[in-house]
């Protein structure tokens, strides 16, 4: 099977890549002009330089693929380059979604997020929601993943935690501390997709994809503390205080939090013990935690020996 992968060079694209490729399908990468140098190299890769905004272009590279696999997806926005929820989850998707059908493609794999929904307050969340009503009406046989926190290599979330936990004697918390999430492991994400990708039986399936523990995010940050060898203070910050300066300092690059991941971080985002087993039982997973992966690829990791919790 010739696959066309959008989003490939994020942080969960490069793991789906190298799944898809691991089952012996091809693959088609579409990469923005001077994003070449962070691809892989395989005789079963080939680069497609574009861009997921053009419409005509997208159709183009994508003709002679069997399927195609669109991870394109933004957790903060840059509304001064034009990087906004609406244009990248949105109109990335709906001209994905046409684009497909335009290439005669019929499989098509959708990366969503857990919480998505209609009326949600986070435009995350909101234009996620617009993007699977774009694949949902589609011709194409779809299926869509929604998961939870994802770690793993590279990730901006428990890695941001850790270092913040790593250097500074007291951890901020923003939000309800006792919400509740199931981090999902980055790999454990990549097989769902590889897995799905020839599996009719999920064809028109949305699977919410967690991980085998959940937390409150109190109980999280009290985990990641250990396995980082840190004690800290951990600081809750009063929700009209997090409110105003995450919407009044969220649009600066370096500040740790933005209005919109502020409105997230107050709900839950986790999936029941069902679903979380179903997904794994129908994709064939051995879920793995955070406390079994953080040690191999974290670099604020210590060794066993030298961990204390918090």
């Amino acid at each position: 099977m010739k696959v066309f992968i959008t989003g490939g060079t994020g942080f969960v694209g490069p793991h789906i890549v190298k799944r898809v490729l691991e089952k012996g399908h091809k693959v088609v990468l579409l990469v923005r002009p001077g994003s070449e140098h962070k691809c892989p190299r395989h005789k079963n890769l080939r680069i497609a330089s574009g861009d997921v905004l053009d419409r005509k272009g997208l159709a183009l590279a994508m003709e002679g693929c069997d399927a195609a696999i669109h991870l394109v997806g933004i957790i903060r926005e840059q509304k001064y380059r034009g990087v906004t929820f609406e244009r990248l989850h949105d109109e990335a998707t709906r001209n994905a979604v046409a684009s497909a059908e335009r290439a005669g493609i019929k499989r098509f794999l959708h990366m969503s997020a857990l919480g998505t929904r209609a009326h949600a307050e986070s435009m995350y969340h909101e234009t996620k929601y617009r993007g699977e009503l774009a694949v949902k009406a589609s011709r194409l046989d779809w299926t869509i993943f929604r998961p939870s926190l994802i770690f793993g290599p590279g990730d901006k979330s428990i890695n941001l935690f850790a270092r913040i936990i790593h250097t500074s004697p007291m951890f901020p918390m923003f939000g309800r501390q006792d919400a509740k999430v199931r981090p999902v492991f980055v790999e454990d994400v990549a097989r769902a997709f590889a897995t799905a990708l020839t599996r009719r039986d999920s064809i028109g399936k949305t699977y919410e994809l967690c991980g085998p523990k959940e937390y409150t995010y109190r109980e999280l940050f009290g985990t990641i503390a250990g396995l980082v060898g840190r004690r800290v203070a951990f600081v809750p910050v009063p929700h009209i205080i997090g409110w105003f300066i995450s919407g009044f300092l969220g649009w600066i690059p370096l500040f740790p939090i933005t209005k919109d991941q502020f409105i997230m971080i107050n709900e839950n985002n986790t999936c029941t013990a069902t679903a979380t087993k179903k997904a794994a039982k129908e994709l064939g997973l051995e879920l793995s935690s955070l406390e079994e992966e953080f040690p191999a690829y974290s670099p604020y990791a210590k060794k066993p020996e030298e961990r204390t919790f918090s």
